[in-house]
């Protein structure tokens, strides 16, 4: 499985709009929506000149017009689950379009 399928599989039981990087401009006013992106992919351990094993390091962003607590701790319990480590977070409002984001970040190695 892909690291985007995994993430997408993972976060979907929420059910919001989960999607890669951005999205498409007709949903891009629904609220609450998630995004996500890779920020680093390492390898970490190597045997026999190739890689044995990659560290991913993750940004789940949530967007919503609202408070969105709840939210963020369903995101953080599933990311959780699937085996992701959890990472930094921060709080961002930005007055002029009203909406609240949460940036989180979550650390995956996988074993090639």
């Amino acid at each position: 499985m892909t690291l985007n399928a995994r993430i997408e599989s993972t976060l979907a039981s929420i059910g919001c709009p989960v999607a890669f990087q951005t999205f498409p401009e007709s949903v891009f006013t629904t609220f609450p929506r998630i995004s996500y992106f890779c920020i680093n992919e390492q390898v970490v351990y190597s045997a026999d000149d190739a890689p044995a094993a990659v560290e991913y390091a993750v940004q789940v962003d949530v967007w919503h017009n609202t408070d969105y607590a709840s939210l963020v701790s369903q995101v953080q319990a599933a990311m959780s689950a699937a085996g992701f480590g959890r990472g930094s977070g921060g709080d961002i409002y930005d007055p002029d379009s009203r909406i609240y984001h949460k940036p989180l970040r979550f650390y995956y190695t996988e074993v090639l």
